[in-house]
């Protein structure tokens, strides 16, 4: 998957959750308490919010919207555009927050921290839009709905959101793994190239650090006092989509050339991107390798 761009990859991996969170409803779906049988429990969020943790809020939101409009004329019509929007509320509150938490740290503790924020702040949202809008849908005054929250609505909420966090929690990191199958690969090569660069004297080499491990690195893999060829890095996919990559490459070409020409060498697929950072296509490499002459 290595010539794969990262939006393809993206876009195909939130188009298959999408999918599985509206096979999961149809196939799952049972009350959890019994003082309100029509609550139903189902699983369908589970794949948002493991979209969420992989591309970040932004694009969890965007899941969330669709797997709720689709939901709410499939599987949920009954519930009608009310279900869709107090959906889309609850689950985009809970996604938001618990995506902006991870995304700050990138933790399995940032991760716990998110889902409970999420857990909560779901909850709360669902208990206002049952206020709001069940009195509308099914035609119930506030005080009954009043009645319901601590027996049903409350404890509801909670259990629903907390068992998809814990099931988030346990599968996002293999499924990450599916994801971004080649990442380690690609980071063992970069290191290699690069540690071969600096042990001759020849290469220049960029990371950024979260606490102790590197998140982000590029490279100079071999440097004369005329020019040097700069070659992508690598990053880390939980902390892609941050244009962490952009700043440290500019950073690095910059520096080198103050005082010599700097040649960047990148697949295809992403010379547009480095044509947005200052860089102008200048040949094509037929056959490109990093072994090393080391006679």
């Amino acid at each position: 998957m290595r010539n794969v761009s990262a939006n393809t990859r993206k876009l195909t991996t939130l188009a298959m959750l999408a999918a599985l969170a509206i096979v999961l409803v149809a196939l799952i779906h049972f009350p959890l308490v019994p003082a309100a049988p029509f609550l139903e429990y189902d699983p369908a969020d589970i794949p948002i919010f493991i979209g969420t943790f992989l591309f970040g809020p932004a694009a969890g939101l965007a899941l969330t919207a669709v797997v709720c409009v689709i939901q709410g004329v499939t599987v949920s019509a009954a519930s009608g555009p009310i279900g869709i929007i107090m959906h889309f509320l609850a689950t985009g509150t809970f996604v938001l927050l618990a995506g902006n938490l991870y995304r700050a740290h990138r933790t399995r503790k940032a991760a716990l921290l998110g889902l409970a924020a999420g857990t909560l702040a779901m909850t709360a949202v669902m208990c206002v839009c049952n206020l709001v809008f069940t009195p509308l849908f099914m035609g119930s005054p506030v005080g009954e709905v009043v009645k319901l929250l601590l027996p049903a609505i409350i404890p509801f909420n909670l259990a629903k959101a907390a068992i998809n966090s814990v099931i988030t929690y346990l599968v996002y990191k293999p499924i990450s793994r599916l994801v971004f199958p080649d990442s380690d690969a690609e980071a063992d090569e970069f290191y290699s190239t690069a540690c071969t660069a600096l042990a001759h004297g020849v290469g220049n080499c960029r990371a950024l650090l979260h606490g102790h491990k590197p998140v982000c690195t590029v490279g100079c893999y071999e440097a004369s006092p005329a020019e040097c060829y700069m070659a992508a890095g690598v990053t880390d996919p939980a902390w892609r989509g941050r244009g962490l990559a952009r700043w440290l490459i500019v950073s690095l070409a910059n520096e080198l050339a103050a005082d010599r020409t700097v040649r960047f060498a990148c697949f295809p697929e992403l010379c547009d991107f480095y044509a947005q950072l200052g860089f102008l296509q200048i040949g094509k490499i037929q056959h490109y390798n990093t072994d090393w002459n080391t006679q």
